[in-house]
């Protein structure tokens, strides 16, 4: 039994460190801040005039600046979300070719010909043939991880192969390696085609057999109870000593960003925002940060008391590793519940509010280090987000005190009792 569960652990700690998932990680961080500046130029183009109504010049100036820009402001958000596919396939690739120490030149190029192959869209019609590149953006983000993969393992393998094959002199080498480059793109590009040739005849593209396949998955992401199994699982991996949000939520992050995308869309032809479960709704997800301050409010331990102290700063920009391992928090029966219980608190409570309406849905992607208060608030832009995040921080610490309460009391008869022990001792030996 042990050893099984040695076994899993090491099977998962292996998963959550693979350099392909720090790969993928690195590459979602990496578009965040073109995601943000895509959300700033729909706001622009999309005043809200309601909320402006009382501010006569500012909604005329700002309307009047949309729409003499609007092609300018168009053209713009095409270049950010449009083709955030393309900028993530870019990244991945060069954090890939940085683990196994290759030149990132020709594996982005070939990966760059193979995505537009699968991705680009063609409408024949009799005035002509005209180009569809609704999945270079957000909706191609899971075809460029695969394509990723796919070119910076081929590329592996040629210069493998090559590694085998001694040449006479150091100058042959140098002069076959372009050459090899150049032939390894042109196999790839040339099996994208011949792919892109029996998928044409269905009408369909690879962009499309991911949608089919994830279909139920995006329809299950947008209820509350898909939201509570996650950051259970999320929960659980920290507690037997995994990443939980390189395990779980990293995995997800490629949906989320989906979503988001989605949500902008949506606000951009001023239609209601469709999910919940986007990167901004995480800003609800506290971490260890009422743990924390639920340490420093309640507890009498003052070995816990000062790895909170030590932590506070760290989890305000949820970094939860210094609670994590200084606690420690693996392996704590004492606080694997309220530590569960806090983040289903928190992020059902807000799922449950935003599901009423009550405050608007996350809008922008935002860099994960924000502290949660500012990120609620500038992920959704609705003060009541704000308001919302603090109630829940305070639900969420309070649901530690009776469980640290109850371990002050056990550390008190601890220290009381071998005091009460030592006095009939001294009796006998007088």
């Amino acid at each position: 039994m042990e050893s099984m569960k040695v076994s899993t652990l090491t099977i998962l700690k292996n998963i959550a460190t693979h350099h392909t998932v720090v790969a993928l990680q690195k590459s979602l961080i990496s578009v965040i801040g073109i995601s943000f500046i895509a959300g700033l130029l729909m706001i622009i183009q999309n005043p809200p005039v309601t909320q402006l109504s009382q501010i006569a010049f500012i909604t005329k100036d700002w309307a009047n600046f949309a729409t003499a820009n609007a092609g300018l402001l168009d053209l713009g958000i095409q270049f950010t979300l449009g083709f955030i596919g393309v900028y993530t396939l870019i990244a991945f690739i060069i954090g890939l070719c940085q683990h196994y120490q290759i030149d990132p030149f020709h594996p982005v190029l070939s990966g760059l010909g193979v995505y537009l192959i699968l991705s680009v869209g063609l409408n024949i019609t009799a005035e002509g043939v005209t180009f569809d590149y609704q999945y270079l953006g957000s909706s191609g983000i899971l075809v460029a991880f695969l394509v990723g993969i796919l070119v910076v393992e081929f590329n592996r393998l040629t210069l493998t192969l090559r590694g085998k094959i001694k040449t006479k002199d150091e100058v042959s080498t140098r002069l076959a390696q372009p050459i090899e480059a150049s032939l390894a793109s042109l196999i790839l590009i040339t099996l994208a085609l011949i792919a892109r040739f029996f998928l044409q005849q269905k009408g369909i593209l690879i962009p499309d057999l991911f949608f089919n396949t994830l279909s139920p998955l995006l329809k299950s992401s947008n209820t509350i109870w898909f939201v509570l199994l996650v950051v259970t699982l999320s929960k659980l991996s920290w507690f037997i000593g995994l990443n939980g949000n390189t395990l779980i939520l990293v995995s997800l992050m490629p949906m989320m960003i989906l979503l988001s995308s989605e949500n902008l869309i949506a606000y951009q032809h001023d239609k209601a925002l469709p999910y919940i479960l986007t990167t901004g709704f995480l800003f609800f997800e506290m971490g260890v940060l009422p743990l924390v301050s639920a340490i420093l409010l309640f507890s009498k331990n003052k070995a816990h008391r000062s790895s909170a102290k030590l932590g506070l700063m760290p989890s305000l920009f949820n970094f939860p590793e210094t609670m994590i391992l200084g606690l420690p928090l693996t392996f704590n029966g004492s606080y694997m519940i309220p530590f569960i219980l806090s983040s289903v608190i928190s992020l059902g409570g807000a799922y449950l509010v935003m599901m009423a309406f009550w405050v608007s849905k996350p809008l922008f992607v935002l860099s994960p280090a924000l502290p949660g208060f500012l990120g609620a608030f500038f992920s959704t832009l609705d003060w009541k987000a704000l308001v919302l995040w603090f109630v829940l921080y305070l639900l969420s610490t309070l649901v530690y005190w009776p469980f640290i309460r109850q371990l002050n009391i056990k550390e008190a008869q601890a220290v009381s009792t071998p005091t009460q022990q030592a006095e009939p001792t001294v009796i006998e030996l007088i």
